[in-house]
């Protein structure tokens, strides 16, 4: 987590953030003074908090590097996309006209997760389709290559859950710390024992990317040192979700316990 009790600094500074937040409530006013009226007790306050960037910009990071590796796809291999890219495969060997029902579905099921670029994606799968084979390569539909960008773009939309340049090429940048993802817009197009998982990992990349976003915010504030409210407000948005997942991880970890403890018993 980011802030446990040995990472809230000293004692005197932790005082300082009450005595701070006494002073705004007794004064009956909520709003923080602009820089130029900073009382001593405001900018020691600031002071600290400027020295938690540090850590706070490692924290983000950590969760960047983390979670890289985690833009696969996820329905490629499973059995009901090989069942239907040899279906499509078959269809080209026999010279039968691919329809757009059939390449919808093979499409989604290679893009769903990938965070690879359109160009790469598109690629990929016309690879992919055509297994290195030759013939089957001479025999796929006029203009194919340029026909799999635009399928891609109609079925899903690649999005980022990371921290991304302001001017990024959307379908083109390559940045890790994006993480960008293609999700498939309409999932019935997935296989059916697929969706729950697919479901609770954009799931998680929502919590990653509000948690990643609210980094970015407190750091922001602290550099301005203007509004040290809102400084306080995003801190507590942030260990709303940290404290979040610490239950989730302490009740996983108690239902762990349990589930070895019934384990012992039935051996004995």
């Amino acid at each position: 987590t980011l802030f446990r009790s040995t990472d809230m600094g000293s004692s005197r500074e932790f005082g300082l953030l009450l005595c701070a937040e006494k002073m705004a409530s007794e004064g009956g006013n909520t709003a923080t003074p602009n820089k130029q009226e900073m009382t001593p007790q405001h900018s020691e306050l600031l002071k600290a908090w400027k020295r938690k960037v540090p850590g706070l910009e490692k924290q983000m990071q950590s969760i960047l590097s983390d979670k890289q590796s985690t833009g696969q796809p996820i329905c490629r291999a499973h059995e009901d996309t090989i069942m239907e890219l040899q279906n499509v495969r078959k269809s080209i060997d026999d010279s039968v006209a691919l329809t757009d029902a059939m390449l919808h579905t093979v499409v989604a099921r290679y893009v769903e997760g990938s965070s690879e670029t359109l160009l790469q994606l598109s690629a990929g799968f016309i690879s992919w389709v055509t297994d290195g084979d030759e013939n089957r390569q001479e025999s796929m539909p006029l203009r194919f290559d340029e026909k799999v960008p635009e399928m891609i773009k109609l079925l899903a939309a690649r999005k980022s859950y990371g921290i991304k340049a302001r001017n990024a090429v959307l379908y083109e940048d390559s940045d890790v710390n994006a993480l960008w993802c293609w999700e498939v817009e309409n999932t019935s197009l997935l296989p059916v024992a697929m969706k729950s998982i697919v479901s609770k990992e954009r799931q998680e990349r929502t919590k990653i990317s509000k948690k990643i976003k609210s980094i970015q915010r407190l750091i922001q504030l602290i550099e301005k040192g203007t509004e040290l409210a809102k400084i306080n407000e995003e801190e507590e948005k942030l260990m709303k979700m940290i404290r979040s997942e610490e239950a989730a991880r302490q009740k996983e970890e108690e239902k762990q316990k349990k589930e070895t403890e019934k384990k012992i018993g039935r051996a004995h």
